[in-house]
């Protein structure tokens, strides 16, 4: 797979990237990109691993759906 870390920094929109605890090498990945987009937030779910949309789904969809909530607030006020 080709590396994009490079561009990351030209992503404007806010970003959600989350991870899992248990997966170290995914959750270093994360914390990449995460610090390469300048508008990303990183959430870590401490019961996840690789697949915390499919292990954790209430975590993971609460996380998600409170980010899009924030981004529409925020998107209203502008």
């Amino acid at each position: 797979m080709e590396q994009l870390n490079e561009r990351l920094a030209t992503v404007r929109a806010p970003t959600l990237v989350i991870a899992g605890a248990l997966d170290p090498t995914g959750r270093a990945r994360a914390e990449t990109v995460a610090d390469g987009i300048p508008a990303a937030r990183l959430a870590v779910i401490a019961a996840a691993g690789h697949a915390p949309h499919f292990e954790t789904p209430s975590d993971f969809r609460s996380l998600t759906l409170d980010f899009l909530k924030e981004d529409s607030a925020r998107m209203s006020a502008a």
